[in-house]
């Protein structure tokens, strides 16, 4: 096979991450740019609201400097997580993550300023500059979570803080994804079969009982080597989420991941429930499952295995596209179009590698493609990851399409 086709094969399931940035001097750029905005920010410190015309400069100054600064972090976030083991791609992370915090205790001040003024001052603004429209929505939730904004000394310690705050989510990606080793498991005619994150779930679909509980223990077994580690960085964790939560005046962490969406407890609360008051009819599928498959006990490495034995089916990456294009049909040509554009334009990283962030994830800054990282192995639940990551996707491409860059995100009922 020649040079140039085995290059065409290996970018073919590659995310074309590097059109971020076509010179790696363009990162460099954007964290200057970030850092240098953040001071002409902090440079207009105490007369933010004096008048429309001030409120807009600094809004739109906020504006640029978190979009150089998103970017150049989505950036080096998606490179440390081609191969977490990289130090290149550790440290170029860790430096973004560093001046996401330094701009953020840079303009610490800029909210508990904006609240010193009252919101119908505020929201007046915008009948005098018509350019402030586009933040109304935004300025009415700044207004609406006020009991919880902190005084600008306070801010700015949490906003230095935030690296240690975020600390245990780093310790958890290397010691999952860069550390861990599964080897090899047994299957049922004694053969040994390759065991990671991405054929784990694969093994426990099968219909080889031995295959199933051998890659069930070695999993926990692997885990549980690490257990005391694993558990104090949960508590880390934890703790790190209450305190932020009581700090800023919250009954509990809960409440505090749930308002920044504007979700009230009671539907939190209620989407339990309704999962709770269907419970009896899962334990109704679990004895049915128990009988069919022909087991005394049921265990948990048995729960995904097939009631009736079929011809396990490998579906090849390119089919599985075929399949979501089709399934998809019903959205529309347009719809397809797109999807099928992002397919062929590197949205997606496909194949499991070692040291690759496990699972998968939609992801991209706001002016990047919304890229997509997947652990592919072949199976028909890999399809599914597929379409539903995609979906997520292509919410992206239309909302960066449609909304300003402060509209950006995903609220969390697009989980």
């Amino acid at each position: 096979m020649a040079q140039t086709e085995r290059k065409d094969i290996a970018e073919k399931y590659k995310w074309d991450i590097e059109s971020m940035y076509p010179d790696p001097a363009g990162w460099e750029a954007d964290i200057e740019k970030a850092l240098a905005l953040a001071k002409e920010l902090a440079a207009l410190k105490g007369s933010i609201a004096k008048d429309a015309e001030s409120l807009e400069k600094a809004l739109r100054i906020h504006d640029d400097m978190w979009l150089a600064a998103e970017h150049a972090y989505v950036y080096s976030r998606m490179k440390r997580d081609e191969d977490n083991r990289v130090e290149k791609y550790q440290a170029m992370n860790a430096r973004a993550q560093g001046v996401l915090a330094r701009i953020s205790s840079l303009t610490s001040f800029f909210i508990p300023e904006l609240l010193e003024s009252s919101e119908e001052k505020v929201l007046s603004f915008i009948s005098e500059n018509s350019d402030l429209a586009i933040y109304e929505h935004l300025l009415k939730d700044v207004f609406r979570k006020k009991d919880h904004v902190l005084s600008e000394a306070e801010e700015n310690i949490i906003a230095q803080f935030s690296e240690v705050i975020g600390a245990s989510s780093d310790v958890f990606t290397m010691l999952n994804n860069a550390d861990i080793d599964f080897g090899t498991i047994k299957d049922g005619s004694g053969d040994d079969v390759p065991m990671s994150h991405g054929n784990y779930v694969n093994h426990l679909r099968s219909d080889d009982r031995v295959l199933r509980k051998n890659a069930y223990e070695k999993m926990y077994e692997t885990f549980s080597s690490l257990i005391n580690t694993i558990a104090a960085n949960y508590s880390a964790n934890v703790k790190a989420n209450v305190t932020s939560a009581k700090i800023r005046g919250y009954k509990n962490a809960r409440s505090a991941s749930l308002a920044q969406d504007n979700v009230p407890d009671a539907v939190y609360d209620r989407l339990v429930s309704a999962v709770n008051e269907e419970l009896p009819t899962l334990h109704r599928y679990i004895e049915l499952k128990k009988k069919l498959l022909g087991t005394d006990e049921l265990f948990m490495y048995d729960v995904y295995a097939p009631v009736i034995k079929i011809e396990e089916e490998k579906i090849p990456y390119e089919e599985a596209v075929e399949i979501v294009k089709k399934a998809l049909a019903p959205m529309g040509e347009e719809y397809v179009s797109r999807l099928s554009g992002g397919f062929d334009d590197g949205w997606v990283d496909v194949m499991e590698n070692t040291g690759k962030t496990s699972g998968a994830y939609s992801f991209g800054s706001y002016d990047s493609k919304p890229f997509v990282l997947l652990n592919y192995t072949d199976s028909l639940d890999d399809v599914f990851t597929v379409i539903h990551e995609m979906g997520h996707s292509m919410h992206s491409s239309y909302t960066r399409e449609n909304q300003p860059f402060i509209y950006g995100g995903h609220s969390i009922f697009t989980a």
